[in-house]
């Protein structure tokens, strides 16, 4: 007498491979910013409350600052670096 489980063993889905898979990457377009704030915009907030903060509170808003520069810092080489190749011929 079969069992149930030998049942499944001769399973054979036909709708395998013919559903279209979308992947979710990128595809080169532009990251957007969840927060829906720019990195400047916090820079210029959180030095308006250097003066409400502590002393503690105040070195890590500076260096939270510092990061939002580099990070500005690197947007820019990135975009002047993608300008500079499309400039010079490279195409995506």
């Amino acid at each position: 007498m079969p069992r149930e489980h030998d049942k499944q063993s001769k399973f054979a889905p036909s709708h395998l491979g013919t559903k279209p898979v979308e992947y979710k990457r990128n595809k080169g377009k532009k990251m957007h910013d969840k927060s829906g704030e720019t990195p400047i915009i916090n820079i210029e907030e959180s030095e308006e409350q250097l003066s409400f903060a502590s002393e503690a509170e105040q070195e890590q808003i500076r260096e939270k600052n510092e990061r939002r520069n580099e990070s500005i810092e690197a947007m820019r080489n990135e975009i002047h670096d993608e300008a500079e190749a499309r400039k010079n011929g490279y195409h995506q």
